[in-house]
């Protein structure tokens, strides 16, 4: 493992920047950009850019927001992009 000389202690490694915060910040609108966010995400864990429990977090709100649109489809009043669900 290499050294920081001055120190004698391991060098930190560089850490690549997580490419899935851009995406996400940008909005998710439609399942190609739900599905490139969480394409991003899983890259992200793997070369540690986000802690695994980052990416379980931004999967859990994913689903969450699908299911409420699955809702607001189903069970929601108006026509086309104007549905909406009542929670109360």
């Amino acid at each position: 493992m290499p050294t920081d000389e001055t120190s004698k202690k391991p060098a930190r490694k560089e850490t690549t920047p997580a490419k899935s915060i851009p995406l996400a910040e940008g909005g998710i609108n439609t399942s190609k950009e739900c599905s490139a966010v969480l394409s991003a995400m899983t890259r992200d864990v793997l070369v540690g850019a986000i802690t695994p429990q980052v990416c379980n977090a931004g999967t859990n709100t994913i689903g969450k927001q699908l299911k409420l649109k699955e809702m607001e489809i189903k069970y929601g009043q108006g026509h086309g992009d104007d549905r909406v669900l009542m929670l109360t």
